[in-house]
């Protein structure tokens, strides 16, 4: 990393050097290097800058515009499909503990003496119609 940097400013060095001769040669002699083609330079680097500091950030703006607009796409569609997982998951959950309380088909629940006793005194006073039997 160090030869990297002591070659960028040697290299800078001597291009600050050249222009400085430049410079002192066109002062002295009165004569214009490259004077044609100075314009073109001119404009070239007028529209190199302008792209620079105008077109390439608003290029860079618009690409993180889109890069946001597609994340927030992306976690919409990644909360619907993990809402529709845990939907499944939870109805086979309910699924699972319907299987496990309901009664078998084909299968009469055996009931306690005290359960019997209970639905016969409630028979007993159904019959006899003056005792009103609340259900809630």
């Amino acid at each position: 990393m160090v030869i990297f940097f002591t070659a960028t400013l040697a290299i800078s060095v001597v291009g600050l050097l050249a222009l400085i001769s430049l410079k002192r040669f066109e002062m002295n002699t009165g004569r214009v290097v490259l004077g044609r083609a100075r314009p073109m330079v001119g404009e070239f680097m007028h529209r190199l800058v302008f792209f620079v500091e105008r077109v390439l950030p608003a290029l860079i703006v618009r690409l993180l515009l889109r890069a946001a607009a597609a994340l927030r796409r992306g976690v919409h569609a990644a909360v619907a499909w993990g809402i529709i997982v845990l939907e499944r998951l939870l109805e086979s959950t309910l699924r699972g503990i319907r299987r496990t309380t309901s009664m078998p088909e084909g299968k009469r629940a055996v009931r306690s003496d005290f359960l019997r006793e209970v639905a016969e005194h409630k028979k007993k006073l159904q019959e006899l119609g003056d005792r009103a039997i609340y259900e809630e």
